[in-house]
């Protein structure tokens, strides 16, 4: 789940298994401000999605995607 909570701000929650060989799970969740991250930060947790630094680089000029990127830090953090 993801939820918007200012222009650069975001909060995503989802269930993260903690335990493979019980399936027990725990609420995992992360407030990502993109303010607080640098341009090589960004482009270094969304390259592993496929997306480029360019294609990046036009997203944060432009204003778009921010909850994309946004999404791939969350999925690349513990």
């Amino acid at each position: 789940m993801m939820m918007k909570t200012g222009d650069n701000k975001f909060i995503f929650k989802e269930d993260r298994t903690i335990n493979p060989d019980t399936g027990e799970t725990e609420n995992y969740e992360l407030e990502i401000d993109l303010e607080e991250y640098s341009w090589e930060e960004i482009v270094d947790a969304c390259e592993p999605f496929g997306y480029t630094a360019k294609q990046v680089d036009d997203w944060m000029n432009t204003g778009e995607e921010f909850a994309l990127i946004a999404e791939c830090i969350f999925e690349l953090s513990n």
